[in-house]
């Protein structure tokens, strides 16, 4: 049997590429329309409005991470807005002196050492706080740890203790406060997420995962939350300086930043944690979805979205460039 010719060959390459590319598209298209349909049967008042908590004046706030960085900050600007707050954090030691500041504000503190990584000890919290302070309107997930090497050089168990702690403990968190928020038919939950989780980097694999399962868990959550009255954000910070990166688990990378330089750099170049704390007010106050803070957020953020490719190169470039390499 006669073989093909080279030009038979690559017509029909071409055609089943042409194919594949259009699978897809023919799986969306009924799916678009049906969408579309839906909104010919919806009612207004079956679409609800969610204007955000204005005031926070006597709403009980629960923050996690509450001893240092944006935790601080943001229950100190929760407190100043007239909210009480209930403040997480794995170290007593640091939680003395946000105790302090907000009480010295006139509102009421309730500090607890937690651990969010451990289920139990947030659903304990969680049993302080409907006795010590009644209804908790508002969560606030922040709660985090960093970690940055390359895949190959990550253990296992690396990547458990940080999933444990920046999804385990937000997950945590949301299964203990959201079932009050619904009885209550309204509520608002942040989680602190990363620029890194919406444009993962090389060398931050185990931590830009994490970041990315809080943003879809939050997306899909607001989706699902919206028609209980519970706002779901999600904030994701660029370069902040805070001591996260001081107390990472750092695997460096030969020829790549050392981890005394790199936090150097947060502490010269990064944007001061009441930056991020405005945002948490600002989704709380308009219920926003995902709110990028800075413009190394926003930036690649827009990249990726317009032109993936683009955003892949500039990524490898600096990749090569942080490693030494032309």
């Amino acid at each position: 049997m006669p073989s093909r010719c080279p030009q038979q060959r690559n017509e029909r390459s071409h055609r089943r590429e042409q194919h594949a590319g259009t699978g897809p598209i023919l799986v969306s298209v009924p799916f678009f329309f049906a969408a579309l349909s839906t909104f010919n049967v919806l009612k207004e008042d079956e679409l609800p409005l969610m204007p955000g908590i204005k005031d926070l004046t006597d709403h009980v706030a629960v923050v996690t991470g509450a001893g240092s960085g944006i935790g601080k900050t943001t229950a100190i600007g929760l407190a100043q807005a007239g909210a009480n707050i209930v403040l997480a954090d794995i170290r007593d030691d640091r939680l003395d002196q946000v105790t302090e500041r907000i009480r010295s504000l006139g509102r009421k503190a309730w500090p607890h050492v937690v651990d969010v990584a451990q289920r139990e000890q947030v659903a304990e919290l969680a049993r302080q706080v409907e006795k010590e302070a009644g209804f908790a309107s508002i969560l606030f997930n922040n709660a985090g740890v960093a970690m940055a090497g390359e895949v190959v050089d990550t253990s296992l168990d690396d990547f458990a203790w940080i999933m444990g702690i920046n999804f385990w403990g937000p997950m945590h968190g949301i299964k203990e406060f959201l079932p009050s928020m619904i009885a209550q038919g309204r509520g608002h939950i942040v989680t602190t997420a990363s620029f890194m989780g919406l444009c993962p980097t090389p060398g931050t694999a185990g931590y830009s995962v994490t970041k990315a399962a809080v943003i879809a868990l939050s997306e899909a959550l607001r989706l699902e939350a919206r028609r209980h009255g519970v706002g779901v954000s999600v904030v994701c910070p660029g370069i902040i300086n805070t001591g996260i990166v001081a107390d990472s688990r750092y695997h460096e990378v030969p020829g790549g930043a050392s981890k005394k330089s790199t936090v150097e750099f947060y502490r010269k170049r990064g944007w001061p944690p009441e930056r991020v704390a405005q945002a948490v007010l600002r989704a709380i106050r308009k219920d926003l979805a995902v709110v990028p803070v800075g413009p190394e957020a926003w930036g690649p953020w827009y990249l990726k979205r317009l032109s993936p490719g683009l955003f892949e190169w500039v990524s490898h470039l600096a990749w090569r460039r942080l490693r030494g390499k032309s």
